[in-house]
């Protein structure tokens, strides 16, 4: 599979192994394991986890699987719209889900600033799928998190724990204010989002050999 890695410039990779642990993935010529991608930025690791597939794995009976990641970021003071976002749907993935480009996410910007008052010094989430939006949020390590509500997400934002995870549930669109919420930000900002398919909840740590991030199967 030959995936783009936009953030690097015009460098393609081809990754012809899934992501097993202890497995080796051909990038840009050289080689790593997954543990060695995790060291690298969000955005590499985004692009190896793009090509891996999702199939649900069962603990104990209970069935989980990764959920869907967006990764949007601000940068040289942009306001508004993201300057650039990324999202991640695994393949197989085992449910119906509200797709990524039906979470607005508008930083700094005055354009909901009739719905709430502070929007131009905060982060405006706007959900516009036609389901509830319950999402778990951090923020990559060095993109202005001390400057906002969101924790420090780990070098792989997958697995960080719950603990260090910000939830933001949003009613369906059309549902009045409760399609829409905001949180403080600075203007440098990483954003890494989370949710499951719909009718499933997450992991949060609970089950054993699954991410805070993955998803529980109902």
């Amino acid at each position: 599979m030959t995936v783009g890695l936009a953030a690097m410039g015009s460098y393609s990779a081809t990754i012809d192994k899934c992501c097993e642990s202890g497995e080796w993935i051909p990038i840009l010529g050289s080689t790593m394991t997954v543990n060695q991608a995790m060291r690298c930025s969000p955005a590499v690791l985004l692009v190896v986890l793009t090509a891996c597939p999702a199939l649900p794995t069962e603990s104990a009976g209970v069935k989980t699987y990764q959920s869907v990641w967006i990764n949007s970021y601000w940068a040289g003071g942009r306001t508004g719209s993201p300057s650039d976002s990324k999202s991640v749907v695994p393949l197989n993935f085992p449910a119906s889900y509200c797709p990524p480009n039906s979470m607005i996410l508008e930083n700094h910007s005055t354009r909901y600033q009739s719905v709430f008052s502070n929007s131009a010094s905060v982060l405006v989430f706007k959900n516009t799928c036609s389901e509830s939006a319950n999402l778990l949020a951090c923020v990559s390590a060095g993109s202005g998190g001390n400057f906002s509500e969101f924790p420090i997400c780990n070098v792989d934002p997958r697995t960080t724990s719950f603990s260090r995870l910000a939830q933001v549930d949003m009613g369906p669109n059309n549902s009045g204010s409760q399609s829409m919420t905001w949180r403080t930000t600075g203007l440098g900002l990483s954003l890494n989002i989370f949710y499951c398919g719909i009718g499933d909840t997450f992991a949060l740590g609970v089950v054993p050999g699954a991410d805070p991030t993955d998803c529980i199967q109902h």
